[in-house]
């Protein structure tokens, strides 16, 4: 396994951990919209990462 394919998939776990960190909050009654902000970051992140992947190695 590449380094990249790591790197996805620890990008993926991060933002799993975070929704159900932010489902959890919200089961409890607490304001769990930080924790849906941080998702959508690194989401965006990690969408960002797999799209430069692919261009590079559309190129390469």
């Amino acid at each position: 396994m590449s380094a990249i394919n790591i790197l996805v998939f620890v990008g993926l776990a991060v933002v799993t951990v975070i929704l159900f960190a932010g489902v959890l909050a919200m089961y409890r009654g607490k304001n769990s919209n930080k924790y849906m902000q941080w998702r959508v970051i690194a989401q965006g992140a990690v969408v960002l990462f797999l799209l430069l992947v692919l261009l590079w190695r559309a190129r390469g």
